[in-house]
């Protein structure tokens, strides 16, 4: 799926369903960390600013972007969004991909 922001908007935020190997959603609730990064891949990051909330039920990954958080991408770009989250128990990391698609407001 490819999220679309216009120009100006940080909302909607992204969600994710994170799922075990069993289908059953992975509780982020606790004992997680989170990092986010917003850029095409092999290239730095553009924009990393952004808050993740994890729960135990779907969605159980969510993403909100503060203002102007995605002021620097460039419209018509397709950008790779990619959350770590760090089990804070053994530093190990899930990572989770999705893409955001900036366009212009209209006039």
């Amino acid at each position: 799926m490819i999220w679309t922001y216009t120009r100006g908007a940080e909302l909607p935020a992204i969600t994710i369903d994170a799922l075990d190997t069993n289908g059953l959603p992975i509780d982020f609730s606790t004992g997680w960390t989170f990092s986010v990064k917003v850029g095409e891949p092999g290239k730095t990051a553009v924009a990393t600013a952004a808050t993740v909330t994890g729960a135990s039920s779907k969605p159980n990954l969510t993403i909100d972007w503060p203002s102007n958080a995605l002021a620097a991408l460039v419209v018509g770009v397709t950008y790779t969004v990619q959350l770590t989250a760090t089990w804070t128990l053994t530093s190990q990391d899930r990572i989770y991909s999705t893409q955001i698609r900036v366009v212009d407001a209209v006039l």
